[in-house]
């Protein structure tokens, strides 16, 4: 019933309920939850959980239930959990992680753009994309250069286009942000192509002639090799 009509919810009572040691477990859980479905600030209500109950041995229990309710209500406090739960959890676990990651990725928090800037290290790629996404949406500067040191070592193709979109959107002000490393892919040169599209740098001209005026060239790469080309002070290009 809170949940469908949440106007109506008495918070207070089912903070109660969670904080209660008397209650049976899965009660305070449920309570939990409808604090959760209702918008609840779990900030403060994990806090006085963890002063009240310490290293007890449901403490790695109600961490997890925290952590899985930041789907509906994320908080800063969560951040530490889930960069715990990150470092140690199995394939299986990533499913737990990255619906988390995203949801704790929209807190406007400065903490929140420091953890998806060491997602992007994270081992698993769905992680990464996660944070890569995040950082995209967030557009900081700080990340920048996390962004560029993930891209270049980045082997999956897809992922190095949502890091190329996120260091774009991350204030990226030379072309040698977006730069082909260990292989030339039309992936990496495409983005390449509009990132000196959109900064008109010139020291890229040269290239951009050559991928414009070669047949054998994907159409998609040889076509922004075209519209950078044709933004740049450049006569001969």
């Amino acid at each position: 019933v809170p949940a469908v009509v949440p106007a109506f919810c008495d918070r207070s009572r089912y903070e109660q309920r969670v904080l209660d040691p008397e209650i049976k477990l899965e009660d305070r859980v449920a309570a939990l939850s409808v604090l959760a479905s209702v918008g609840a600030e779990l900030g403060d209500v994990y806090r006085r959980l963890k002063t009240t109950e310490g290293a007890s041995k449901n403490s790695g229990g109600w961490d997890l239930c925290f952590l899985m309710l930041c789907n509906h209500a994320p908080f800063p406090d969560a951040i530490p959990l889930l960069e715990r739960y990150m470092s140690t959890a199995d394939e299986k676990g990533v499913d737990v992680i990255v619906p988390v990651l995203k949801k704790l990725g929209e807190l406007t928090t400065p903490e929140a753009t420091t953890m998806l800037i060491r997602a992007l290290s994270h081992p698993n790629s769905r992680v990464r994309q996660c944070a890569a996404l995040g950082l995209g949406e967030r557009r900081s500067r700080h990340a920048l250069t996390a962004l560029v040191e993930r891209y270049e070592k980045e082997d999956d193709e897809a992922l190095a286009g949502t890091l190329a979109t996120a260091i774009l959107a991350s204030g990226a002000r030379s072309i040698a942000n977006i730069r082909p490393t260990r292989d030339d892919s039309p992936t990496r040169r495409l983005w390449q192509c509009i990132l000196a599209m959109r900064l008109r740098d010139s020291t890229i001209a040269d290239q951009l002639v050559t991928i414009a005026g070669d047949p054998a060239q994907n159409w998609q790469l040889r076509r922004a090799a075209i519209f950078a080309a044709g933004r740049l002070p450049y006569e001969t290009a």
